[in-house]
């Protein structure tokens, strides 16, 4: 029930950010990472000018550091699954559960009926790990969301496409709790150059 609620209230406060990104247009342009990504028509011709840069600097302020933009993985999943011609799954790597869920239902909502997403964490049962290896059902692109458990431990064979958070969760001792605590912080280049060999 609060998981449910958590995803109606994570997807009133996308709407609304939608709505207000349409008001604002003309003040603060909105770049899909389709758009940085694609790299051509006229946001090419924005970089020219200086308004591509000064947009992704804008977008950068509106994000925390050490958290995932779900909706942003989302938008580079769905320009994966559309515009490419390699047909393979897409691994995505996030730092914990917590943005696994958030990142599938992300997912899911950007693209429907087109993908089969698949959580790949260390807590699941081994059959739920073992459908990150299955094909997908139909034509559907599969879309495995995991953490570092998918870095070095294994190997999922189909994977054409990774896209990387930059995060990861690390066990660390709090002196003022007096107690070893997960937190979220950002990968070495070692672990980046790992995750883009998967």
């Amino acid at each position: 029930a609060d998981a449910e609620s958590g995803r109606r209230r994570r997807r009133a406060e996308r709407e609304a950010r939608r709505e207000d990104d349409d008001d604002d247009e003309e003040e603060q342009p909105f770049l899909g990472a389709a758009a940085l990504l694609a790299g051509s028509g006229e946001r090419v011709q924005d970089r020219e000018d200086g308004r591509l840069e000064a947009a992704v600097r804008a977008y950068q302020r509106t994000v925390e550091e050490d958290a995932v933009d779900c909706e942003l993985v989302a938008e580079l999943v769905s320009y994966l699954v559309s515009s490419s011609y390699e047909k393979g799954a897409v691994l995505v790597f996030v730092p914990g559960w917590s943005d696994i869920v958030d990142a599938v239902a992300a997912i899911e909502e950007a693209l429907g009926e087109r993908c089969h997403c698949v959580a790949l964490h260390s807590s699941l049962e081994t059959a739920k790990q073992k459908l990150a290896f299955a094909p997908p059902p139909g034509d559907k692109r599969k879309v495995v969301v995991a953490t570092n458990v998918a870095e070095t431990s294994i190997t999922i064979p189909d994977v054409s496409f990774v896209v990387d958070s930059g995060l990861e969760k690390t066990l660390a001792y709090d002196r003022f709790l007096g107690a070893s605590v997960l937190r979220t912080q950002r990968i070495s280049r070692a672990s980046a150059k790992q995750r883009e060999g998967r």
